[in-house]
Formats: C-alpha cells, sequence, structure tokens
C-alpha cells in the first residue's frame, strides 16, 4: 500500500511536469513552427513523453484495479465468514435447544422411575410383611396341626381302648346273661322233676 501510494504520488508528480513540459513545448511550437527540423524533434520527444505518460497512466490503472480487486475479494471473504458464524451460532442454539428438551425429558423419565421404584419398594415391603404374617401363621397352624395329630392319635388310642373295653364287657354281659339263663332253666326244671 505504501509503495502504491509513493507510485501514485511519483506518477501524478510526473504527470505535473509533463503537462508542464507540454505547454513548454506547445509554447516552443508556436514560437519556432517554421523549424521544421526542430519542430520533428519537439514533436517526437513529445510523443515519447505523452506514451510514456499513458505507461505510467496505465500502470496506476492497473494497480488500482488490482487493489479494487483485493478490496472485493476480502469484502467477499468477510460476508462467507460473516454466513459461516450465524450459521455456526445457529447450529449452536439449535443444539442447545436439543439438548435442553432432551435433558428435560430425562428428567421426567427419572422422576418417573423414582416415583416407580418407590411404588415397587413400598409393593416390595408390604409383601415381606404378609410374607412374614403368613409365615407366623403358617407355624401357628402348623403347631396346632401337630397338637390337634397329637389330639386325634390319644383319642384314637382311647377310644380303641374304649372299644376295647366295651368289647370286654359285652362279652362279660353276654356270658352273666348267658349264666343267668342258664340258672334260671335250672331253677324251673328241678322242682318239676322232684
Amino acid at each position: 500500500m505504501e509503495s502504491s501510494r509513493s507510485a501514485g504520488e511519483l506518477s501524478l508528480k510526473r504527470i505535473i511536469e509533463l503537462q508542464g513540459k507540454i505547454d513548454t513545448l506547445s509554447a516552443e511550437l508556436i514560437a519556432q513552427k517554421d523549424d521544421r527540423e526542430r519542430g520533428a524533434l519537439v514533436q517526437a520527444k513529445l510523443q515519447e513523453e505523452l506514451d510514456e505518460l499513458r505507461a505510467l497512466m496505465e500502470v496506476k490503472t492497473s494497480e488500482e484495479s488490482r487493489r479494487s480487486e483485493v478490496e472485493k475479494s476480502k469484502d467477499e471473504e468477510l460476508a462467507e465468514l460473516r454466513r459461516q458464524v450465524v450459521k455456526s451460532q445457529q447450529e449452536l442454539s439449535e443444539a442447545r435447544r436439543l439438548a435442553l428438551e432432551g435433558q428435560g425429558k430425562l428428567k421426567v423419565e427419572l422422576e418417573n422411575a423414582l416415583r416407580e421404584h418407590r411404588s415397587l419398594q413400598k409393593c416390595h415391603n408390604s409383601l415381606l410383611e404378609r410374607e412374614r404374617a403368613c409365615q407366623v401363621q403358617l407355624t401357628e397352624v402348623q403347631a396346632a396341626l401337630s397338637e390337634a395329630e397329637k389330639v386325634k392319635r390319644a383319642s384314637e388310642s382311647e377310644m380303641q381302648s374304649l372299644r376295647s373295653r366295651q368289647h370286654d364287657c359285652e362279652s362279660q354281659l353276654a356270658e352273666s346273661r348267658r349264666a343267668k339263663e342258664a340258672g334260671s332253666f335250672s331253677f324251673v326244671v328241678d322242682p318239676y322233676g322232684s
């Protein structure tokens, strides 16, 4: 940039100098128009300086064109970078939104899972209490059943004993009846027999 500015100032200075020379040469041509040779020399010199001026102007124009293209390229790059930054910010915002939604859903699912776990734990504890109560009842029933079995066996043994005694009593009663009947028969026959 500094070199371009220096070249531009130099070109401007050169242009001014050349313009002064052109004015001088024009005056000389008017003053010495009859001198063809000198006029031809001046004309050639003027043409040379004009060519030089055109070359300098073309160089300046080319530099300005390149500088303009560079500036345009920079502007385009900056615009592209801005678009990318905006796009990145939008993607980041969307990612944050999705993350917050996911976090909210996970929080709800966690709360539901905790409630379900507490409910299951409560049911589990209730079932354990019922199991212990049933176990106690089962133990009591088994003890009562065992005692009933003992009572049953004792009752059956006593009943067997009573049946045996009843059988003995019945045998004795039958024997007594037979004996009594036999005695009564003898008592009736004997008086008639005498």
